[in-house]
Parts: structure tokens; C-alpha cells; sequence
């Protein structure tokens, strides 16, 4: 027995001493509390720092201080509306690079770029924002920041139209990240893209707080951040967040909050396609029927056509006659192009008003479709006038619609016909 026991200790002794030096050497680890007491430390200096009569030191107390990043930013505050002129100046300029998307690894010559942006006319932004997309993430970064803080709609839309350029390739390196495991970076990155309205950041950012379960916490900080009145940026960003989450009523109570702008059809879309996963046809008749009162032919409005051939659509669904005949009306009294007619008239022929949306097809010279739809009710009488107006009109169509007539001859046996 007492040999056993020797031979134990031979064989333990050695790794205790073993794991006994390797804590030794190994730093200890610190509690969180002394963590926070040399964070709040390293951040008192370099904010002293910002008064410091060496330029150099200044500068490198600025980049520390953005370094740090959010946790630096009471701190600061306190600075900017303390008693030294220097450090305030200096403190407000490192809160506003902040608020702009800068840190310590922000390129120079995109932090130049975002003061000739803040210095120029709304009119004379567009080079300065084209070289900014060109800069990759970190110039996605501040465009996602000055488009959720800019209140001039042109340069607005700019801003959004230059981050769908970019947006490809922000959410091929986030989906590296998840590939690699990285699963925390690639949450920061998305919820950094995610604030500046981007509808393709905000999905995949929804997407993969869904599936870590961060949904209500992500919630959450956006309501502490901006308060009960947040902009569009962050009233589109909470729709999409409580639309993952599953809670549909205030995904459409903060979609409605989007006001009139670049983000506006991104949030009606959203709202209707929750409506209409909710089979709510008659909030979606009410809702198109108000476009059609305020739609226009104007370039950048929604075209009345499309207003009132969505409300023929939401009409019958709904089961409301009166507003369908209603909208069928105005569709015809419209002075609209071939192409539109023909879209008005598939749709006639969807909502079951087959004999209507025929005239408004062949009205609109798609001959082709009109004889596909009456040969596929049988009704070749008719088909076959449509044949003659192809020919008598000599459009361009007419030999689409002779090959399919050919072909359905040729399947009956009606060789002759179909030669």
C-alpha cells in the first residue's frame, strides 16, 4: 500500500509542479472592476491630454480617445462643457468625428473626405460621396452615419444609392465572419451598416439577431439610443427588427412612423407585405385607394395606373364590387401607353372580368397574349379575330401569334390549318 502511494506521487508530483509554475507565469486576470478602473483612467489622461501645448500629443490623445470608441463618451461630454476652452474644442471634435463613424483606423483621407462633405453645398456633394463607396467598409461606415443624420433629402437619396453599391460587398465579409466564427463581428458589422437605412443590412442584420436570440436586446438599445421619436433611419431599422421578432403591429406602427422620403416605398412595402400575409385585403384597399387619389404621372410619383390597377386587385379580394367598378372607371377614362393597357387588362382577366381585359390587351396590341388566353378557353372564334387584327395591323407580334397557332393546329391533327 505505501508503495502505491509513493509511486502515485512520483507520477503527480511533476505535473502539479508543472500547472504550479504556469500559473506563476501566466498574468493574472483581472476583475472587471480594476478592467473599469484602467479604462476610466486611460480615458481621464488622454482627455487631459487634448490640452496639451504639443501638437503631436494632442493628436495622438484624439486618436486614443476615438480608439476607445463609445466608452469614452460621457467623459468627453463632460469635457466639451468643461472650463478649459482647449479641451472642449478639442472634446466636441472628437464627440462629432465619433457620431460621424471615425475611430482610430479610419483612414486620413476619408476623415478629409467628411469634412469637405460637411463643408460643401448639398449640390456639390456627389464626387466627394462617389469617393467615399470607394473607400470599402470604412467609407460604408460614415456614409451609414451621414445618411442617418442628414436631414437634405437630395443628398439623402445620394448617400442611400451609393451604400446599395456598396452593400454587396459589406455582406460578403460579414458572411466570411460567420463562415470563420465569428458570429460577434459579424453583429457589430451589420449593426453598424444596419442605421443607415440600407434595406439589404438591415435583413441579414435582423436575420442573425434572430438566430443568436439578441432580437429584444437589439430592440432595445435602439429605443435607449434614440428615444420615442426616432428618425427614418431608426424607425425603418425597428420595423424590420420587430417584423423578425414576429410582432407585426409594431413592425407596421413604426413602418407608418418612416416619413415621406428615400425610405418611404422600402416601409410601405413592408407594411404591405405583412397585410398581405395577413390576407388583410380591406386596410390594403384603403391604403391603395388613397395612392390613387394622390398618384400622378409625374417621374418620380407613383403612376396612377398602377394605383388604380393595385386597387381593381385589393378591390376583388376584398369582395368590394363598388370600388372595383369604381376603380375600373377611372382605369378607362386614362389616356395610358400599349404597354400599360396591357397590364391593366391581365389584370381585368386575373380579377375575373376575362371579356374586359381581353379588349384592354388586344387594345394594347399584345395580340400574342390575347390569343394565348382565348385559345386556352376554348373560345377560337374569337382567337382567330385576334389573329386577323395581328395580321390586318401588321404588328410586329403577329408572327408569335401565328407560330402558337401553328403549334395548336399541328396538336389537333389540323395539318393544312397549322401549314
Amino acid at each position: 500500500m505505501i508503495r502505491q502511494i509513493f509511486v502515485l506521487l512520483i507520477l503527480v508530483l511533476p505535473a502539479l509542479g508543472r500547472s504550479l509554475d504556469a500559473a506563476d507565469a501566466a498574468p493574472a486576470t483581472q476583475p472587471d472592476s480594476a478592467r473599469k478602473t484602467d479604462s476610466a483612467r486611460e480615458i481621464s489622461v488622454a482627455i487631459v491630454k487634448l490640452g496639451d501645448d504639443d501638437g503631436k500629443v494632442r493628436d495622438a490623445a484624439s486618436r486614443k480617445l476615438l480608439s476607445i470608441g463609445k466608452a469614452a463618451q460621457p467623459a468627453l461630454r463632460e469635457a466639451a462643457h468643461g472650463d478649459d476652452p482647449e479641451v472642449a474644442a478639442r472634446a466636441g471634435h472628437v464627440l462629432a468625428e465619433m457620431r460621424f463613424g471615425i475611430d482610430g483606423d479610419t483612414p486620413p483621407a476619408l476623415v478629409d473626405l467628411l469634412q469637405e462633405y460637411r463643408n460643401e453645398q448639398a449640390n456639390e456633394r456627389s464626387q466627394t460621396v462617389q469617393k467615399m463607396s470607394k473607400l470599402a467598409w470604412p467609407g460604408f461606415r460614415v456614409m451609414a452615419r451621414l445618411h442617418r443624420l442628414e436631414s437634405d433629402a437630395p443628398s439623402r437619396r445620394m448617400l442611400l444609392m451609393a451604400m446599395r453599391g456598396s452593400s454587396g460587398q459589406v455582406l460578403e465579409d460579414v458572411r466570411k465572419m460567420l463562415v470563420q466564427g465569428r458570429e460577434d463581428d459579424a453583429q457589430q458589422k451589420l449593426s453598424e451598416a444596419a442605421i443607415g437605412g440600407d434595406g439589404a443590412s438591415i435583413r441579414s442584420y435582423a436575420a442573425l439577431l434572430l438566430s443568436r436570440k439578441k432580437l429584444a436586446e437589439a430592440i432595445q438599445g435602439v429605443l435607449d439610443d434614440t428615444g420615442p421619436n426616432p428618425g427614418a433611419d431608426d424607425a425603418m431599422l425597428l420595423a424590420y427588427l420587430y417584423r423578425a421578432a414576429g410582432d407585426d403591429a409594431a413592425a407596421v406602427k413604426w413602418a407608418e412612423q418612416v416619413p415621406p422620403g428615400d425610405l418611404k416605398p422600402q416601409a410601405v412595402a413592408l407594411v404591405r407585405s405583412i397585410r398581405i400575409e395577413r390576407a388583410d385585403w380591406t386596410a390594403l384597399l384603403t391604403e391603395v385607394t388613397r395612392d390613387a387619389q394622390t398618384a400622378t404621372d409625374t417621374p418620380t410619383a407613383l403612376p396612377r395606373t398602377t394605383a388604380l390597377t393595385n386597387k381593381l386587385s385589393y378591390a376583388r379580394l376584398a369582395g368590394d364590387d363598388k370600388a372595383f367598378d369604381e376603380a375600373l372607371t377611372a382605369v378607362r377614362q386614362l389616356d395610358f401607353g400599349l404597354t400599360r393597357r396591357d397590364e391593366v387588362g391581365i389584370d381585368l382577366i386575373l380579377n375575373d372580368r376575362a371579356n374586359e381585359g381581353i379588349d384592354m390587351v388586344v387594345a394594347g396590341r399584345e395580340y400574342h397574349t390575347a390569343y394565348v388566353i382565348l385559345m386556352t378557353q376554348g373560345r377560337e372564334d374569337d382567337a382567330a379575330a385576334v389573329l386577323r387584327s395581328a395580321e390586318e395591323s401588321a404588328s410586329a407580334d403577329k408572327v408569335h401569334v401565328e407560330l402558337f397557332a401553328a403549334r395548336k393546329f399541328h396538336a389537333w391533327g389540323e395539318e393544312k390549318s397549322a401549314d
